[in-house]
């Protein structure tokens, strides 16, 4: 087996830790550690056309890609969550629709969630 410089490859998940929940780049790292572990690929790339997305996270996995989003939570200032972000339109061309799917420092739930939308299933380490 041949190692590829840009292949991400599963590991085991990282170790719990308790997050800040207003650091979003600590909460960041941590999801794109565990969507890794679980064996989903990921690429972080900066929200040019989402107003409310600060960093959006692609996630591709099972023949599917997804994006997610960090974004301040309305509600509660120095506090983050994650979105969804789906396209409309036909092949997802259309502008993006935010959902919330949780806190920010859920990034357990984060991760299960985007592995099922995926039809991910964690690989053996």
């Amino acid at each position: 087996m041949v190692d590829h410089p840009n292949e991400q490859k599963a590991q085991a998940p990282p170790a719990s830790v308790t997050l800040d929940p207003s650091d979003r780049g600590a909460l960041v790292e941590a999801l794109t550690a565990h969507l890794i572990a679980a064996g989903v690929d990921v690429k972080r790339k900066p929200s040019i056309n989402h107003p409310r997305a600060s960093v959006i996270i692609r996630c591709s996995g099972g023949g599917l890609t997804q994006d997610v989003a960090i974004s301040p939570h309305p509600d509660q200032d120095g506090r983050w969550l994650w979105f969804w972000l789906w396209a409309d339109g036909l092949r997802g061309e259309g502008p993006l629709r935010p959902e919330q799917m949780c806190p920010g420092e859920e990034i357990e739930t984060a991760t299960t969630a985007v592995a099922k939308v995926l039809g991910v299933r964690p690989v053996a380490v």
